[in-house]
């Protein structure tokens, strides 16, 4: 799944009144730092990643470890574009426990390019000894990042509870995670937990947020944190609620160490400004905004990093 947009955020006009707000230390750097370590999910290696989790069917896998018994280990599984779906290619003798998918050039879903040209690898073994966990590792060269984690839980067709705990790093990023996701049905909608921690260059997050998929649109309650180490401890958290579709609302409040820092407001058309009414300077609204788009990017990642537990193991 690709990195989500969510509006063009409109500032607000200058106005004042007798309340306090706080002024954060470097917006312009704390923005750079959150957008370089989410910058990673719009590699060509993360979208063909992400786009590999619903097309992978590989009959024989067990929902209990191990994953894969003995005649399934070592296969690989190619693009077929006469049928337009992953086939088995070959067996051999790695991965030693489980299987290898291969990666390549992916339209904005995900999905194979054709005619295909080969990216990387993606395979999926046996966790550690004794553990009931899929060790993911997938890797495209030194120009694209390296993902690896892994992921345990429970995976049926439609919901899953999960954790997944690895990271994805090139030469100059990388952006670590540990999560727990839940994805369930109620009343013909979808509804997906994430929550946890990451950690990336120069930056740190916790969140936690649910996503509540309905034919109406997209509705969240979110509550995320940005701690920049290396400025002054400095922490920026924004907690309300969104909705996205028919209608477009926000209600959300930013804070910066704890001290009122600006809020996100509206329907249809989101007013942006400080705490105190106050206009935005550009860096702060670029701050913002990086903060804005970190709930639909954690989604990103984490419904990433769980679908392919889904798919085989279900």
């Amino acid at each position: 799944m690709r990195r989500l947009t969510w509006v063009v955020l409109a500032a607000a006009a200058a106005c004042t009144d007798s309340g306090s707000t706080i002024v954060p230390y470097a917006p312009d750097v704390f923005a750079a730092d959150i957008n370089t370590a989410t910058g990673l999910i719009t590699s060509d290696a993360f979208v063909s990643f992400a786009g590999l989790g619903p097309l992978i069917h590989v009959a024989g896998t067990s929902p209990a470890a191990p994953y894969f018994p003995d005649s399934l280990r070592g296969r690989t599984f190619t693009w077929n574009t006469g049928s337009h779906a992953y086939a088995l290619a070959t067996q051999d003798t790695s991965p030693a426990r489980g299987v290898r998918f291969i990666l390549y050039d992916a339209d904005s879903t995900g999905r194979p390019l054709e005619p295909t040209n080969q990216l990387g690898a993606a395979t999926f073994q046996d966790g550690p000894i004794d553990t009931a966990a899929l060790h993911v590792f997938a890797d495209a060269g030194v120009s694209q990042p390296t993902i690896a984690y892994l992921l345990s839980g429970s995976f049926h067709g439609d919901s899953f509870q999960a954790i997944a705990d690895g990271c994805m790093y090139d030469a100059t990023r990388n952006l670590c995670i540990t999560a727990g996701m839940q994805q369930h049905v109620a009343s013909g909608d979808t509804v997906v937990t994430i929550s946890g921690t990451a950690s990336g260059t120069d930056v740190g997050f916790t969140f936690e947020i649910v996503f509540h998929f309905s034919a109406a649109g997209l509705a969240d309650t979110l509550d995320v944190s940005a701690l920049a180490p290396a400025l002054q401890s400095q922490q920026i958290r924004m907690a309300g609620t969104t909705q996205f579709g028919t209608t477009t609302k926000a209600d959300l409040s930013l804070t910066v160490n704890d001290e009122p820092f600006a809020t996100v407001r509206g329907t249809d058309t989101l007013t942006v400004r400080r705490s105190n009414g106050e206009a935005l300077s550009a860096d702060e609204q670029a701050l913002i905004g990086a903060m804005f788009s970190l709930p639909g990017e954690l989604f990103d990642v984490c419904r990433a990093l769980a679908r392919p537990g889904q798919h085989l193991l279900s």
